[in-house]
Formats: C-alpha cells, structure tokens, sequence
C-alpha cells in the first residue's frame, strides 16, 4: 500500500497550469528526490503533498484514504513540511522544537528524549537555548529539520535542504537523510544531481509542471536548424546535435540528453552514435549506486554530463585534464516541446 497516492492531479493559477500529473506515489521507507528547473512544479507538488494546498482537480490519498481538501486536518499528522524559507516562533530552538508536541500526548520525557536526540543528530546542541534568528542560513537549515524529525511523521518533505547551506551543514543533511530514509518515507527536491543519486531510490523529474522520463543531467537551450534527414540542435557556438524527430525551424527548445546514454572513450571510435565530439574532462565525481559522473567540455557553451559504472572508470584510466571523446545516439536525446 502506497503512503501517498496522487491521481489525475492538476494545480492551476489563473490560465496558468503548474502542475499536472498523471500518477505519483510514495512508498513505505521510500525516498524520492525531485529534480528539474525552476518553475517545474516541484515546490507546488510538495505543497499538495503536505495538504497545504488542494489540487484544482484530481485525488490524493493517504494511507490510501482520500483526502477530502474541505477538513484536510486530522490527515497532516502523517505529514511534515520543511520549507525553504522554514518559519520558527519567538524563543529559543528547545522551545520551536516541544511546540505542539505535548498537545499529542507525547510525555515530557519522551519530548526531552526526542529533542536531545534530534539536536545531537544535527550536531546543533550547541544552539539549543538560542533564539533560531540568530542562526547562519545552514544551522537554520538543521535546525527546521530536526525540529520536523521529533513529530515522527510516516511522510517528511524537503524543499531545496541543500539549497544555500555551508559545506559542513550540507554534508550533516546529506548524512541524516541517507540514514533517516530507512525510519520514514522522504520526498526531497534538490538542483544537486549527485544528492539526487546519492540519496534517493527514486528521481522523479518535473518539467513544465508534468513527469518527465528524463533527468536533467544535460539540459540546454538549443536553435532547430533543418538537414537533409532530420534537424540539428545548435549551439551558440555553432555545435549540432543530430535529432532526427519532427520539430520547427529555426525554434529554440529545451533538450535534454541522457547521460547514462553517453559513451566516453580515449579515441573516436566507429560506431551507430549520431553524435560524437570531442572534449576535455573537467570534472569527475562519485554519485552513489557505483556510478561516476563524468564532465566533458566539448566547447565553451557545450558541457555534457555521462555516467559510467565504477568498472569503466577502472578501464578507461582517464583523469580531469584529459581529451576524450564522447558519443551518443540520437535516441539519447529528448526534445521538450
């Protein structure tokens, strides 16, 4: 059974629909990272999620009851948002922490356990009897997370926890996520792709407000110019990329390419690929799941992303610095229209 089922969802501003989505579910000691660009939807389909704000159209179930938008409140006991911008009362961080809990019948006790637990996991113990308004933008981060940790939810939301935090602040979430993914289920939205494959079971990226098969790990603006077989993809700087679907002339569109259909190797080799450049490998870095990801600058407006398995970096014994060549096939690329 599905904690959180939403079907047929459409949320819509004015003319302006922003989120429209046929299917989403989260399962029990799941967690889901949303990717994709602002203005995608992900904030908007968090905020429905935590039943702050009905959907103009379609279900949501809980536990796999539906919610019923009109008296939503007995259901937000399953569900704890953590804002970008997260709001905390007058007082000190113990107090922004025991607020409401004792309200649900949790003991004293079990709240001063609860508490101490959740500031030492944060490593902000040290900011217990401080005022939150005092706190750098990443201890506020910590300290809104820990402060939703102690409610014991089923379902925790995240909106951007990565976003403008210091590097130390950064690596503690990173850590209580990973670790607290397997006590609750955890939707999380982040622009930081390893995060995204570090910490996630599941990436689910939005775009223009709908569920995309595609991860962003390569997106760009690119001009349609028309060939004899089909169009190219143009650069600024006049590189092309060979997509043979139907699509406008001289229209500029969001493409996408598949990174873990991009293949990297020393020297350019014959093969099926529509596509292949060559390129300097700028940066290399682990992502979780035995995967590496790879950086290419193939021109200065033209960087792509691959991801290879631990076993290829082995073989292919290249570093940053490097020339390489990168290859793909037409298919690897998705053109949103």
């Amino acid at each position: 059974m599905s904690l959180l089922k939403m079907t047929d969802i459409k949320r819509i501003y004015g003319d302006t629909t922003v989120l429209d989505i046929d299917s989403f579910s989260l399962e029990e000691n799941e967690s889901i990272a949303l990717v994709g660009p602002n203005g995608s939807g992900k904030t908007t389909l968090l905020y429905v999620a935590a039943l702050l704000n009905p959907p103009t159209s379609g279900e949501v179930k809980i536990k796999n009851r539906k919610i019923d938008f009109r008296n939503p409140g007995r259901y937000r006991a399953n569900v704890t948002l953590v804002t970008q911008d997260p709001f905390f009362f007058a007082g000190s961080l113990l107090k922004n922490m025991a607020f409401g809990l004792a309200s649900s019948g949790i003991s004293k006790i079990e709240i001063r356990s609860r508490i101490e637990k959740y500031i030492n996991l944060l490593e902000i113990a040290n900011l217990a009897n401080r005022s939150p308004r005092t706190f750098s933008s990443g201890e506020l981060k910590r300290a809104a997370i820990a402060r939703a940790l102690v409610h014991k939810t089923p379902i925790l939301l995240l909106d951007e926890p990565f976003a403008n935090v210091d590097s130390r602040s950064s690596t503690i979430l990173e850590k209580v996520i990973k670790e607290h993914a397997n006590e609750q289920s955890v939707i999380f939205s982040t622009h930081e792709l390893s995060k995204a494959y570090n910490l996630a079971d599941r990436i689910v990226t939005l775009q223009n407000g709908k569920i995309s098969p595609w991860t962003p790990d390569n997106l760009y603006k690119l001009i349609s110019k028309p060939v004899e077989d089909g169009f190219e993809l143009l650069t600024d700087s006049g590189l092309g990329i060979y997509y043979p679907g139907e699509i406008d002339a001289g229209r500029v569109y969001t493409v996408s390419i598949n990174a873990n259909q991009v293949l990297i190797s020393r020297e350019k080799i014959e093969s099926s690929a529509q596509n292949s450049f060559k390129g300097v490998i700028r940066r290399i870095e682990a992502i979780g799941n035995n995967l590496v990801g790879f950086t290419i600058e193939c021109t200065d407006d033209f960087l792509i992303r691959a991801t290879v398995t631990n076993r290829t970096v082995k073989e292919f014994q290249s570093t940053v610095g490097d020339d390489v060549w990168v290859h793909f096939k037409s298919a690897a690329v998705h053109v949103f229209k």
